[in-house]
């Protein structure tokens, strides 16, 4: 295969920017009655099979036949890790609070992620967050012992929503992009 390069890869977008959602497919969708209408409509765009009412298995699906799509085209995928860092991020929060209070998580996930799910969990069943990238563990020992000790969830979400932004500038400059 030849080298890729980003006018290859934007090219290849802009081809297929046609096939996107717009805000009247929007409206549609947030009209229609049910999960088999849903359903039919998302596979009416290649989202999901017809008859199938799992609205988010398709979904995730698309998601993640999208990010391969993208791994694919892209000279260098790595630019994509400030993006994915936030589904890392909201990954850890929901795990923390789903295992803390003995509650199921699985379908608030969000895909595509950097860090394995089950890393989190050993690290928060264990307390050790060493297992963690460097950019998270200090910050997600800090937001599990403010979970444990007060029940604040809301300073919990905003230690690591700060510890998120921060990582994500980090992620760039290590890039060298300039703004």
């Amino acid at each position: 295969m030849a080298e890729k390069s980003y006018g290859f890869a934007i090219g290849n977008l802009r081809a297929r920017e046609n096939n996107l959602f717009r805000d009247s497919d929007f409206a549609q969708l947030a009209s229609l009655k049910s999960t088999a209408e849903l359903g039919a409509a998302l596979a009416d765009r290649g989202i999901g099979e017809r008859g199938n009412d799992d609205v988010p298995a398709a979904l995730q699906d698309s998601v993640s036949r999208l990010w391969s799509y993208l791994n694919e085209i892209a000279p260098d995928p790595s630019v994509f890790a400030p993006f994915i860092a936030e589904n890392d991020f909201h990954n850890f929060k929901v795990v923390l609070k789903g295992i803390i209070k003995s509650a199921d998580y699985s379908g608030i996930l969000m895909r595509p992620d950097n860090i394995p799910v089950e890393v989190m969990e050993d690290a928060v069943r264990e307390k050790r967050f060493d297992a963690l990238p460097s950019y998270m563990r200090e910050d997600a020992a800090r937001a599990y012992e403010i979970l444990i000790s007060s029940g604040d969830s809301q300073l919990c979400d905003g230690v690591l929503d700060a510890a998120c932004m921060r990582a994500q500038l980090e992620m760039v400059n290590d890039k060298g992009f300039k703004s």
